[in-house]
């Protein structure tokens, strides 16, 4: 028998939730990050400053289950959600282990990942539960695995503790206190999967 106690997987997640929602509090402010300012042309809006502009008003979000760990992605930057296929996804070679595969529809190629391996600490991913969906982000070229979708929730940006800097979790945008979930920040968790 083990001298240390074995940590139940619910404890190791409400530890790690409150490790996530107790931000230090240089990485936290309770206003919306400020928009840097482009020159913008009236015909043609930058991108940048149209992505950003959920930050600054009630938005809508989806909840989401990344194995227990529930995330909010906010529904601007959300491509579509697509039950988990029957079939297994087909792997492309020397991709690593959050790589789970290749979904091909209609001349798309989607390269579906599992997000647990960049939002949670090892210990905490339940390797045997089989995704249930699969959330289409960045224009449909990148889908992360999720276990359960529950509801789509308005947020206000004031009951927001968001992110000044990205710290230790750049796909972190801010904290929902009230609902007990993190914000995904799409662009640098693309910016993760991508290096």
């Amino acid at each position: 028998m083990p001298d240390h106690p074995i940590v139940d997987q619910q404890e190791a997640l409400a530890v790690y939730l409150r490790d996530m929602f107790d931000e230090s509090p240089s990485e936290i402010t309770q206003t919306a990050p400020p928009i840097q300012e482009t020159q913008i042309d009236i015909a043609e809006p930058a991108q940048e400053a149209v992505a950003e502009d959920w930050r600054t008003q009630p938005f809508q979000a989806l909840l989401m289950d990344i194995h227990g760990l529930q995330l909010a992605i906010p529904l601007q930057q959300l491509c579509g959600i697509r039950e988990w296929p029957d079939t297994e996804l087909p792997r492309l070679p020397g991709k690593p282990d959050w790589y789970l595969g290749l979904l091909s529809e209609d001349r798309l190629h989607t390269q579906v990942v599992d997000p647990g391996h960049i939002v949670l600490p090892a210990e905490m991913r339940q390797r045997s539960a089989t995704p249930a969906y699969m959330v289409l982000i960045d224009e449909g070229r990148w889908a992360i695995a999720c276990h359960a979708v529950s509801e789509v929730i308005t947020l206000h940006p004031d009951d927001i503790k968001w992110r000044k800097i990205a710290g230790k979790r750049p796909w972190l945008a801010g904290t929902v206190l009230e609902k007990m979930c993190g914000i995904l920040d799409i662009a640098a968790l693309v910016g993760l999967l991508k290096t």
